[in-house]
């Protein structure tokens, strides 16, 4: 006979600031502390059920039970998602445009990424030696812009990498914070659209020559 196990319930009339200050991290504190991938909180005033771990992955994956169109706050969409990003479709419109990602990540395509990241750790660890001391967080961002400017045929020159790296650092960085701090990173991914926008037009016009077969 199958037994159930309560749902463990955190306490408090509501947590709402918690998950501002936490941010990404709200979710997997209270999963340590409660020993569970299910719990339920209060946010906003209102009672949530938080889920994580595989089976929670596959859960949300079905188009039965959960809808991805206007579930994300306007916030979000600014900065982490993007406007009219696939995460916020459904139905056939979300599965087109995840085929038209998903037709990029071929075994050679996986295998080229993994070659530029090491080939970038690498390069970069020959200059941490000569410092006394790196933030590993901060040059990890700036080697990954690197890795999938690479990847993905995007001309990155090197006087680029820092200015680069804040723009698409602070899309997620700043996702679930608020006033100015938000704002910085709903400026950051205008100015990176505009950024690759222009690299389309450019490409378009034959002002610009791309590898295509990257």
């Amino acid at each position: 006979m199958s037994t159930r196990t309560k749902m463990p319930e955190e306490k408090g009339l509501d947590h709402s600031i918690s998950l501002v200050k936490e941010g990404y991290n709200f979710i997997i504190n209270r999963r340590v502390s409660m020993q569970s991938n299910v719990f339920k909180t209060k946010v906003l005033g209102r009672s949530a059920y938080c889920l994580s771990g595989s089976e929670a992955a596959k859960l949300f994956y079905d188009e039965t039970k959960f809808k991805r169109a206007g579930a994300a706050p306007l916030p979000a969409k600014k900065t982490l998602f993007g406007v009219g990003g696939v995460q916020g479709l459904d139905d056939e419109a979300h599965r087109h445009r995840k085929a038209m990602f998903m037709q990029l990540w071929t075994h050679e395509s996986a295998d080229r990424l993994g070659q530029l990241t090491r080939e970038h750790y690498a390069k970069a660890a020959k200059d941490w030696v000569q410092q006394d001391e790196i933030v590993l967080y901060d040059e990890a961002k700036k080697i990954l812009t690197q890795v999938a400017c690479d990847w993905c045929g995007v001309p990155l020159a090197a006087d680029e990498v820092e200015k680069r790296t804040d723009q698409l650092s602070l899309m997620f960085e700043k996702a679930g914070e608020v006033g100015f701090s938000h704002f910085r990173g709903w400026s950051a991914r205008s100015k990176a659209e505009d950024w690759i926008e222009d690299l389309i037009d450019e490409a378009r016009e034959g002002h610009l020559q791309l590898n295509e077969d990257m």
